[in-house]
């Protein structure tokens, strides 16, 4: 079977947004067999122009001391090939 999960950093609206279970389910599953993880970017909007002016307005607008932009930031640590911190190492 197939499932899809799609998720946007920048749209967490909870309490604390490091509970996000979008970045803790990368975390937990980046590198476990058969499951891959794809970050996409404005670039990747191909469905209008406008959609992708939106998106770009939105990250223009995202400074990089934010808590969307260190969400985003968690997401792609957490789905690095960079030994996790939290791991206990072997």
């Amino acid at each position: 079977s197939k499932v899809i999960v799609s998720g946007d950093t920048t749209q967490i609206d909870l309490p604390d947004p490091r509970e996000s279970g979008l970045v803790d389910a990368a975390r937990r599953l980046r590198r476990v067999k058969g499951i891959s993880f794809n970050l996409l970017t404005a670039q990747d909007v191909v469905r209008h122009p406008l959609v992708q002016r939106v998106i770009a307005a939105y990250d223009d607008d995202q400074p990089e001391d934010s808590a969307p932009a260190q969400l985003r930031r968690d997401l792609e640590a957490a789905l690095s090939d960079d030994p996790d911190p939290t791991e206990p190492r072997s």
